[in-house]
């Protein structure tokens, strides 16, 4: 298994003999070799900047996908926060409807309470009223039996004085 490869020299120059185009189809090979680590130099290039762009690209992926996870976040503590107001503000509207619905009971009760002192008060402008009535009435009538006293009295004043200038008869 062994075998002894002869110099490369050697293989070059007994190839060259047996063909006269060797050396032509070794300039071929050589090019070839040289244009494909040509190609693969360019493609290492642009794999190059492509893997930059990707790497580029994949960073700014990580800044946006944090970015994202923050936003995330702080939305949800918006929400929680708007949850606790909206809890509070239901509370305060609870208590301010309580509070409403005590004025209002005080009102009403006020209320009540003044509808009754109006009601005694128009009672007693009734009654005021009936008596001053009842009062007039004695007023016009005792002015009347008054003014009837005073014709009365006049009419024996007239008559007296009318009777005093005549004699009396006297009759025996």
């Amino acid at each position: 298994m062994d075998t002894i490869e002869p110099p490369l020299s050697a293989v070059s120059v007994a190839a060259a003999e047996a063909d006269p185009l060797f050396f032509d189809k070794v300039q071929q090979d050589v090019e070839n070799i040289v244009r494909k680590e040509i190609i693969q130099d360019e493609y290492r290039k642009h794999y190059h900047v492509e893997n930059a762009q990707i790497i580029h690209f994949q960073e700014e992926i990580a800044k946006r996908d944090t970015e994202i996870v923050m936003l995330k976040e702080t939305a949800q503590k918006f929400e929680g926060e708007l949850k606790q107001v909206k809890k509070r503000n239901q509370q305060l509207c609870h208590i301010l409807g309580q509070g409403e619905m005590k004025d209002k009971t005080a009102i009403l009760l006020e209320l009540d309470d003044l509808k009754q002192v109006r009601d005694e008060l128009t009672e007693e402008v009734r009654t005021l009223t009936t008596e001053l009535e009842k009062e007039r009435s004695k007023s016009k009538s005792l002015r009347s039996e008054q003014d009837r006293q005073l014709e009365k009295s006049e009419k024996q004043d007239k008559h007296d004085r009318h009777d005093k200038g005549k004699v009396p008869k006297l009759t025996f």
